[in-house]
């Protein structure tokens, strides 16, 4: 994410030198000959300088010194002559900017404020990786408050794509810190510029489904599959989401099959995992049958890869086991005078659904058992197994099971 930093190509030198103190004089020709250390120190002098103090030159030249003392490829004679050299260089722009009534400088100027807006910006990655490493809030607020002075030089300077980045980063960053009021805030204008990032829409619709919102949770689906990104399948799987959580079952299905259309030029990987994707939508909804031919349809796919197989068969195993679930808890529902049958009929529903997750469940584990990034799902597919070896009384299957969680450090 980090930005090349921006040299401030040193045009526009030649400027006319009319009545200028010695020290503004004296500060153009040493930066014009790469003497850092003086340029610094005379235009600094002009900066104070009653003469010069309230001449945009002084202000468009301190900023052009300050930022080549900032440079990355700066000679390390002047690293180290000041320790803001940006900051110092945003303020000489905005100066600059202030006095200029002319704009006789305003081109050159915008070269300073998109060199210190790159600068501010690799600063803003670097806090936000920082802080992503260490899980540091301070720096994740760090990184916000950096964020908005890259936007408010974008701003300055017409530079949106400059300022949507940050606008981007300081959203993450709110993630993180879980304000709710700050994601709202920068993601809303990523929003309103038809960014294709999906996260940026699955944030403010958790936030609206969390709040029961179903307006504004209805309303940020549709802006994504409908005007911002609607040939992007991934906009249709959330408005497929949204309608399912308001029990509108016939319109969740027309967008999950717009989502299939999307990608019917696709790979077959593509389309498996689009199919798995809707196979778990489905599957959160208790819409079990729909979503075992979503899960079926991945299967299907001859070239769909591992990645593909796995999720496939890791949604099948929590699809049955959750179905075993639900006749277990309708059986503990049936009243203890019950003389039908009722209860032994919905328990041995139960079992027969844990046995066919135990072949999804167990190519799954066998699949990620050594990847260390899908560690949760192996772990959820032993707990799993667990339960169901248990409930069947399948007790030789148990040690297998037992050992397996004990060697990645878990009991249970």
């Amino acid at each position: 994410m980090r930005k090349i930093t921006l040299i401030v190509a040193l045009i526009g030198l030649s400027i006319a030198a009319n009545a200028q103190s010695v020290k503004l004089q004296s500060a153009i020709s040493d930066l014009r000959n790469g003497r850092l250390n003086k340029a610094k120190a005379n235009i600094d002098a002009a900066a104070e300088h009653e003469d010069t103090k309230n001449d945009p030159k002084t202000w468009i030249y301190r900023g052009l010194i300050y930022c080549q003392l900032g440079a990355p490829d700066v000679k390390d004679k002047y690293k180290g002559l000041c320790d803001n050299c940006f900051e110092v260089a945003y303020e000489a722009a905005l100066r600059c900017k202030e006095l200029d009534q002319t704009n006789e400088y305003k081109e050159l100027n915008n070269s300073v404020f998109q060199a210190v807006g790159a600068a501010y910006y690799n600063s803003t990655v670097d806090l936000y990786t920082a802080a992503s490493k260490n899980n540091d809030t301070n720096l994740y607020r760090q990184a916000m408050r950096k964020a908005e002075e890259v936007i408010k030089i974008g701003n300055n300077t017409g530079d949106k794509k400059s300022a949507s980045d940050a606008y981007w980063i300081a959203g993450l960053s709110a993630e993180m810190l879980k304000d709710i009021a700050a994601i709202e805030k920068y993601y809303k204008v990523l929003v309103r510029q038809k960014t294709d990032k999906e996260r940026v829409y699955k944030a403010l619709f958790e936030i609206y489904r969390s709040q029961n919102d179903t307006t504004k949770a209805l309303n940020i689906a549709s802006t994504y599959s409908t005007r911002n990104q609607p040939n992007d399948f991934k906009s249709h799987l959330l408005m497929s989401t949204a309608y399912l959580w308001v029990g509108n079952v016939d319109k969740a299905k027309e967008s999950a099959n717009t989502a299939i259309e999307k990608v019917s030029a696709s790979s077959d990987s593509v389309k498996g995992l689009v199919y798995c994707q809707i196979g778990n939508i489905l599957n959160d909804a208790k819409e079990f049958e729909l979503a075992q031919q979503n899960f079926n349809n991945a299967l299907a796919l001859s070239n769909a890869g591992d990645i593909v197989k796995f999720e496939a068969n890791q949604g099948l195993g929590i699809l049955y086991y959750n179905e075993a679930a639900n006749y277990i808890e309708a059986a503990n529902a049936v009243p203890m005078t019950d003389e039908t049958g009722k209860y032994d009929e919905l328990m041995n529903k139960s079992k027969e659904q844990f046995k066919l997750a135990i072949p999804h469940f167990t190519t799954s584990m066998k699949m990620v058992e050594n990847d260390k990034y899908r560690i949760q799902q192996y772990v959820q597919a032993l707990r799993a197994l667990k339960t169901i070896y248990a409930r069947l009384e399948m007790t030789d299957q148990l040690p297998d099971i037992t050992n397996r969680l004990r060697a990645i450090g878990l009991e249970n």
